[in-house]
């Protein structure tokens, strides 16, 4: 609670006063120091203790070099490689790292052991030289971090954009800040040590966080221009407007007033004496520190990622900006929620400052849990999108209409094209779910009871809904016996089309003039697919009964190889055109039956040419087609009077064995004239009717 923090006033004063008396002693303290450790240096002789020195180092530098020259020689070949690709960026920075590091624990290990070997007192010999070799090895080891993070001599593999005395100014900035560091709170832990008053200690820590912070601000201030570079956006299209423009004008100012307040609240935890309050508020002070190579870092890496081979779909360049976007926010939502709930905690939101009540220290929890699941559902989305969109055509391809004739139909889709898209949304939902459920956990509700509560209703459901289940689970056998792809001609009982699109529940087909059929998959009982394997297409033609037979079997022989020769119509063929000879006959013709194999969804384009081929070649034997008559018997006449449906443009029929000149009564003509128009009007009904079939289903 805030009440707390004014209260400690009263204690801040206190300490204050007794550090006021203790400045007054300090010099004496820092000389009695000084002073002992003299003593025992001199007691076992400076010359020993710097033999001791030169020993130790010596002989860790020499097992550094035999044990890590190989290394060595590795880590600098790594740099002066040129990387493209993010693998092999990767890889060489975290073998140029881990070898620099490998050499640096070899030093470490060898002089803590020579140091043990050569060092058996208790006096301040020991302390002084440990603490010297633990400032040496974090002085590289964060050397080495810096060169990974930075690369200030190896452009070549630098994760960030950044040009190379840029990097050479960051890397300096870095090892000057940490220099301080290490002078500053080892330096007060090694005086502690020997024996130093705590609340000057503390007092010489508060002091030192005031330097670091200090120079932390002043190269913030003197690299901003910099650092506004480096967070420039890769996507940035114009303009910043709004709250952007404002962060990117007064963020060195918010940072300043950051880093003071968190230096403040951690000096007073500090002061006070609770230590605990102080451990915790470095986490916000770190964040803070290390949140511009966090982020670039991350950034950067999320650019290579969305470069990868195997994320590359038709959609992924479009949707890979806001991927960009929502991971970079994502990440810096969790660590701006993690600064919050410590400087929270330390200002005593928390449940044992609250009365038992913890709401505000719940809800940042939350907060924080739910961004992860999101990100974490959100990035395994994307991944298993961008996954099946590879193994599936471009969506122009995928969701153009057919615009062909009937029966002509699409080039027919692969089985995977036919399930991944139900795939697709079945796991979306499945995702959406399992978010869901783990969002509410992350809240704080019981899933539980929630869980059997679910069943009980989804049964209610699946009572209510019989129809919409019916439709998923006749869906899935129907795609699981492959009765149909995407891109087939296919006919489901009087509705017939080619197969534009799948759901979990239904299908579309596309008639050829255009409207668009959703069809439920329960309500389908037979399924004639028309674009599998292979298609026979069987044709009629009308002939005289004066035909030669022979003539036209060796003319439509004729045609069919000729199409077969066809260097266009004949790959489609698999058995060419030829006649089957006469199937039956009518009133007035003899009906001619031709067929011809073809690969399925060609043969409308094959039958169109056959009509018109084998057309051209009867006429050029002088051999038309067989036109249907109608003989009607009039009053008074014993010879039958052909009568044939007459159109606009033709004349009109000639009445065989009938005189002119007898006169008809008005009731004759009438009668005449209704006969001759319903025997004309069944015949065409007939023949429209026959026309309508896609295929002829007698036997061959």
């Amino acid at each position: 609670m805030l009440n707390e923090l004014f209260n400690s006033t009263n204690q801040i004063a206190d300490v204050l006063w007794i550090i006021q008396q203790i400045l007054g002693r300090a010099a004496s303290e820092l000389q009695l120091i000084a002073q002992q450790i003299d003593h025992d240096i001199t007691a076992a002789g400076w010359d020993r203790f710097a033999g001791i020195t030169v020993l130790v180092v010596g002989v860790a530098m020499l097992a550094e070099y035999l044990a890590g020259r190989r290394f060595r020689a590795l880590a600098n070949a790594i740099g002066r490689e040129e990387a493209s690709g993010l693998g092999s960026r990767i890889g060489y920075q975290l073998l140029r790292t881990l070898f620099r590091l490998l050499c640096v624990g070899i030093f470490m290990i060898t002089a803590q052991g020579m140091l043990l070997l050569t060092s058996n007192t208790s006096d301040v010999r020991p302390k002084l030289l440990f603490s010297l070799l633990l400032a040496t090895v974090t002085f590289r080891a964060v050397g080495v971090l810096s060169q990974a993070v930075f690369a200030p001599t190896a452009k070549g593999i630098r994760p960030l954009p950044i040009a190379c005395e840029q990097a050479i100014g960051f890397h300096r900035g870095v090892m000057t800040f940490t220099l301080l560091y290490i002078v500053g709170f080892q330096g007060t832990d090694f005086l502690a040590w020997l024996g130093m008053d705590g609340e000057l200690v503390r007092l010489l820590k508060v002091l030192t966080g005031l330097a670091l912070n200090l120079f932390a601000l002043g190269f913030v201030w003197l690299q901003r221009g910099t650092i506004e570079q480096l967070f420039q956006s890769r996507d940035r299209n114009g303009a910043e407007h709004g709250l952007a423009t404002i962060l990117s004008q007064s963020w060195p100012l918010l940072v300043t007033l950051w880093l003071l307040a968190l230096w403040l609240l951690w000096s007073h935890s500090l002061i006070v004496g609770n230590l605990q309050y102080a451990a915790k508020m470095s986490w916000p002070w770190w964040l803070t520190l290390l949140f511009p190579i966090i982020d670039r870092l991350f950034a950067a890496a999320l650019y290579k990622l969305c470069q990868l081979p195997w994320l590359q779909s038709h959609t992924f360049a479009q949707r890979s900006r806001r991927f960009r976007r929502i991971m970079q926010g994502g990440l810096r939502l969790i660590m701006l929620t993690i600064a919050v709930l410590t400087v929270a905690d330390v200002l005593g939101y928390d449940a044992m400052t609250m009365s038992g009540d913890s709401r505000i220290s719940r809800l940042l929890k939350s907060l924080l849990d739910s961004t992860v699941i999101v990100l974490l559902a959100y990035m395994v989305w994307e991944v298993l999108l961008s996954q099946i969109e590879r193994q599936l055509p471009p969506p122009e391809l995928e969701t153009q209409s057919t615009l062909a004739d009937e029966g002509e139909g699409a080039a027919a889709g692969s089985r995977r094209e036919t399930l991944l898209p139900p795939l697709r949304t079945l796991l979306f939902f499945l995702l959406l779910i399992i978010l869901t459920l783990s969002l509410l956990h992350a809240l704080g509700v019981e899933i539980g009871p929630l869980l059997a509560g679910a069943g009980v209703l989804g049964i209610a459901i699946g009572l209510g809904a019989q129809k919409l289940v019916q439709d998923v689970i006749s869906g899935i056998f129907f795609l699981l016996d492959d009765a149909f792809r995407r891109g087939e001609y296919i006919e489901a009982g009087d509705l017939r089309g080619t197969v534009e699109r799948l759901s979990i529940r239904s299908m579309q087909l596309r008639h050829h003039l255009g409207a668009l059929q959703t069809i439920p998959y329960s309500s389908i009982r037979t399924v004639r697919n028309m674009s599998r394997d292979w298609a026979t297409m069987k044709l009629e033609i009308r002939l005289p009964y004066d035909v030669d037979l022979e003539t036209v079997r060796k003319v439509i022989k004729g045609v069919g190889e000729e199409m077969l020769a066809d260097p266009e119509l004949g790959p489609h063929f698999i058995l060419p055109l030829k006649s089957q000879g006469v199937m039956r006959i009518e009133e007035s013709a003899l009906i001619v039956r031709m067929k011809f194999t073809t690969r399925p969804g060609e043969q409308w384009v094959i039958r169109r040419e056959a009509y018109r081929r084998v057309k051209e070649a009867l006429e050029a034997r002088g051999i038309v087609f067989a036109h249907r008559a109608i003989h009607v018997i009039l009053p008074g006449q014993q010879a039958p009077v052909p009568v044939r449906p007459i159109l606009p443009t033709q004349p009109a029929p000639q009445v065989v064995g009938y005189d002119d000149t007898h006169e008809l009564t008005e009731e004759d003509s009438q009668r005449l004239a209704a006969m001759a128009g319903a025997s004309a009007g069944a015949i065409l009904a007939a023949e429209l009717e026959r026309q309508n079939r896609i295929d002829d289903e007698d036997s061959p």
